[in-house]
């Protein structure tokens, strides 16, 4: 896995081998198949879930991740839903691939362990292939209930201008206004929690 140049003052993101722990280092109650285990191994294993900001392609300054994650950590005792951003070139043929790739790293590292068997959460994920940027949204167990599909795609079309412009840390800022303020509106009725299988 490459994590691209990171700048001397940034520290790298220190990930782990799956294939050295139980359960390929799955330690949600996610049951490891013929059908996910490809994926599981695919996917990069961080050796710290409490960093928040994976950025991978360093579209962020160190500067800049000291500040949401403070940010973050605020939400996160406010609300106990964690908030993880994730930035990664990953060459790319359909979108389907993207929701898989960061559904994966949210499901199958350790994000949202500490609030309950749901562990709930939302992922703001970031591609940055050359050839097809993308970004998108994902939430995860009673997240699901106060960030819906219409919420989130919402508050990307709130981000588009800033992410296109890889004006990221302002990006971030809206985001996580939008993720207050729809927390504060409550649940959205008719909504479900989606578990994984």
């Amino acid at each position: 896995i490459t994590t691209g140049e990171i700048s001397e003052e940034k520290k790298e993101i220190e990930l782990l081998n799956r294939a050295d722990f139980d359960n390929l280092g799955v330690n949600k109650k996610w049951k490891i198949t013929s059908k996910n285990e490809s994926n599981v191994r695919k996917t990069p294993y961080v050796k710290n879930s409490k960093e928040y900001i994976y950025d991978f392609s360093d579209i962020y300054t160190p500067e800049e991740e000291e500040k949401m994650r403070r940010e973050i950590e605020e939400f996160r005792n406010k609300y106990n839903i964690e908030v993880i951003i994730l930035t990664y070139n990953l060459p790319y043929s359909n979108d389907s691939a993207n929701e898989t790739f960061a559904t994966d790293f949210y499901d199958y590292n350790d994000f949202g362990l500490d609030f309950g068997s749901f562990y709930d959460g939302v992922l703001f994920f970031r591609n940055t292939y050359d050839r097809d940027p993308y970004f998108d949204m994902y939430s995860f167990g009673e997240a699901q209930l106060y960030y819906t599909p219409d919420r989130l795609s919402s508050t990307l079309d709130y981000i588009y201008n800033d992410v296109h412009y890889a004006r990221y840390y302002q990006a971030f800022e809206l985001m996580m206004n939008r993720l207050n303020t729809y927390h504060k509106d409550g649940k959205v009725n008719g909504y479900t929690i989606n578990e994984k299988n």
